[in-house]
C-alpha cells in the first residue's frame, strides 16, 4: 500500500528544532529471538471573468431534506449497536491481517485469547522499530502515557504503535521491506526488527495502558503502517531530545 503522507509534529520549541518538516480475535509464548515474550488531461477553456455574476442562495441540507418530505427523526445518528458492529468488524479485519504474520493462525488467536499477546514474525507483512521509552518521553516532553499516546498519534500520522509496559519499549510497525540504515552506536537502544525476528504483538482490542502491553496508537485498518520517513525522523528527534535532556542534568 502507498505510504502515509507526512504530518508535522505539534508545534513546540523542542520539536521545531528536532524536526525539519514534517477477523475477530478469538498469549504468552517464548522464543529466544522474540521481543515481548510472556506486523493526458483534457484542457478546458476558462470561463470569462466578465460573465454575469448571480448571487447563490445557500440552503441548509436539513431544510432541503425536510422539504423533500423527510422528518427530523429520519436524520438521527446511527444506533449505538450499529457503531459497535462496525468497530468489531474493523477489529476482526485488522486482527486477521496481523495473523498473516504467523503460520499457525489458530495458535495466534489462542494466544491473544489466553494471554493478550501473539507471537508473530517480522520482515514479512510488517517490520518494527523498537525505541526506548526514555527517548520517546524526551521528545514528547512527558512520561504521562495517555499524553504520550496522543503525541505519537499526531507525530506518526496515526501509524500503529504499541508499548511493552514491562520493559518500557515502544514498537513502531513499519513496512516489511523497511531497512534500518544505522546501528546501535548511532542510536543506542534503537533496533529494527525484520527477518529472523519474532515479536509479541498485543490483541488489537488492548488500547489502555495496563497489563503487559497495549496499543498506544491502534491500527485503523488492515495493512496501515507507519510511514518509514516519519518513523526515521521521529527516532532522530527523540535521540537529540534525549541528548539535550541528559546535558541538562
Amino acid at each position: 500500500m502507498p505510504e502515509r503522507t507526512q504530518t508535522a509534529f505539534p508545534a513546540s520549541g523542542l520539536l521545531s528544532n528536532c524536526l525539519d518538516r514534517s477477523e475477530e480475535p478469538d498469549c504468552d509464548s517464548s522464543d529466544g529471538s522474540a521481543d515481548i515474550i510472556p506486523a493526458a488531461p483534457t484542457t478546458h477553456e476558462a470561463p470569462s471573468l466578465k460573465a454575469e455574476m448571480k448571487p447563490v442562495e445557500l440552503t441548509l441540507a436539513k431544510e432541503t431534506e425536510f422539504s423533500a418530505g423527510l422528518e427530523p427523526d429520519d436524520l438521527m445518528e446511527p444506533e449505538e449497536d450499529m457503531k459497535l458492529v462496525t468497530a468489531r468488524e474493523r477489529c476482526a479485519a485488522v486482527s486477521s491481517w496481523l495473523l498473516t504474520a504467523t503460520e499457525d493462525r489458530a495458535l495466534g488467536r489462542k494466544q491473544w485469547a489466553e494471554g493478550g499477546i501473539a507471537l508473530l514474525s517480522c520482515g514479512g507483512v510488517f517490520s518494527a522499530i523498537r525505541i526506548p521509552g526514555l527517548m520517546v518521553w524526551a521528545v514528547a516532553g512527558t512520561d504521562e502515557l495517555t499524553e504520550v499516546d496522543v503525541f505519537l498519534g499526531r507525530a506518526l500520522d496515526g501509524g500503529p504503535v504499541f508499548m511493552d509496559l514491562h520493559s518500557n519499549l515502544y514498537y513502531f510497525l513499519v513496512p516489511g521491506s523497511f531497512s534500518w540504515r544505522w546501528n546501535d552506536r548511532d542510536f543506542p537502544g534503537v533496533e529494527c526488527l525484520g527477518q529472523d525476528h519474532f515479536l509479541g504483538v498485543p490483541d488489537i482490542r488492548l488500547t489502555v495502558p495496563r497489563g503487559r502491553s497495549y496499543w498506544c496508537v491502534p491500527m485503523n485498518s488492515p495493512g496501515e503502517l507507519c510511514n518509514s520517513g516519519d518513523a526515521e525522523r521521529f527516532v532522530g528527534a527523540a535521540h537529540r531530545a534525549r541528548q539535550v535532556e541528559g546535558a541538562r542534568r
